[in-house]
């Protein structure tokens, strides 16, 4: 499946992306981590990579929390072993 700009009336535009059932998010008002997975989602969106092929990679703590609130593949991963993980995921699987 490969992500589209969303144009419906009365939806966010990232809710092709999000768990919204998973929403309100928990995380303190003001700390920027709504902020960040935004800004990630929108990438993701506009990149146009398949959906299908894409898994987000989170550690531990309350940005951990992110891969809960999307509709992705997601693996979470012990305390600083984030990107060492996915590094891994992508040499078994390039593609």
């Amino acid at each position: 499946m490969k992500t589209t700009e969303i144009s419906r009336i009365g939806t966010h535009p990232l809710d092709e992306l999000l768990r919204t059932d998973r929403l309100p998010h928990i995380w303190c008002p003001g700390c920027g981590l709504g902020t960040i997975l935004g800004a990630t989602l929108r990438a993701i969106n506009k990149s146009g990579l398949d959906l299908d092929k894409t898994i987000m990679v989170s550690g531990i703590g309350c940005t951990g929390r992110a891969a809960g609130y999307v509709k992705l593949d997601s693996f979470h991963v012990t305390h600083g072993r984030a990107l060492p993980f996915a590094t891994g995921l992508k040499f078994a699987n390039p593609d």
